[in-house]
């Protein structure tokens, strides 16, 4: 990972609460990466041999950060069985699939910590709405990622993903403030806070440093 030019961050959470199908959410994640030009896109055929022999293009690496294995085994083989688009070298790492969460236990929580620093060193970022696991990552990268959204009813979302306005977490539980003097402008508070893109109850800190554009 350390001697690619491009990083590429894709953090992968599933809910038990909305989860779907293991094919469903992988093509999720390829309509998303296809949708922000995330993945490189591959080529077929003969244009695969052609492609592979032009140096050109940016070595890139994808990291894959999920409890699960099964994403990093179909991305991997995408780009074992097919050059990228433009040439140059794609290398697919995970460094761990723990397969379920494991609450308070020390070396689980130690691979957790390792793996959201790793994908703060990315350039790009495609992390899944509502997970804090995320959040933390495009914090400390300092990046605007692009989030997957929640599935509904069992069913992939359209869109698949959105792009954030800012690296700032979302709240997720807007606090009830009892104001003891006036009555708080609506307007002039909108200023500072933002409604979050993956939680519809969910405020973002919109004020201070330029965190919109």
């Amino acid at each position: 990972m350390a001697q690619a030019e491009e990083r590429i961050g894709v953090q992968i959470r599933i809910f038990s609460w909305a989860s779907i199908p293991v094919d469903d959410m992988y093509n999720q994640i390829m309509a998303c990466s296809r949708q922000e030009h995330i993945l490189p896109e591959v080529v077929n055929g003969d244009a695969a041999a052609s492609a592979s022999s032009h140096g050109g293009s940016k070595s890139k690496a994808i990291l894959i950060a999920s409890l699960q294995a099964d994403y990093y085994d179909r991305i991997k083989s995408t780009y074992y069985e097919h050059a990228a688009k433009g040439g140059g070298m794609v290398g697919v790492f995970q460094p761990s699939h723990e397969e379920q969460q494991i609450m308070g236990q020390r070396s689980h929580n130690q691979k957790a910590l390792a793996e959201i620093f790793l994908l703060s060193f990315s350039n790009v970022l495609l992390t899944t709405g509502i997970s804090t696991f995320g959040y933390m990552s495009s914090s400390l990268a300092g990046l605007r990622p692009t989030m997957l959204m929640i599935p509904k009813d069992g069913k992939v979302p359209e869109p698949p993903c959105v792009r954030a306005v800012s690296m700032e977490p979302c709240f997720h539980m807007t606090p009830d403030v009892e104001c003891q003097g006036k009555a708080v402008n609506k307007e002039e508070l909108s200023h500072h806070v933002k409604k979050c893109e993956d939680v519809g109850k969910g405020i973002k800190r919109n004020k201070g440093i330029k965190l919109f554009d």
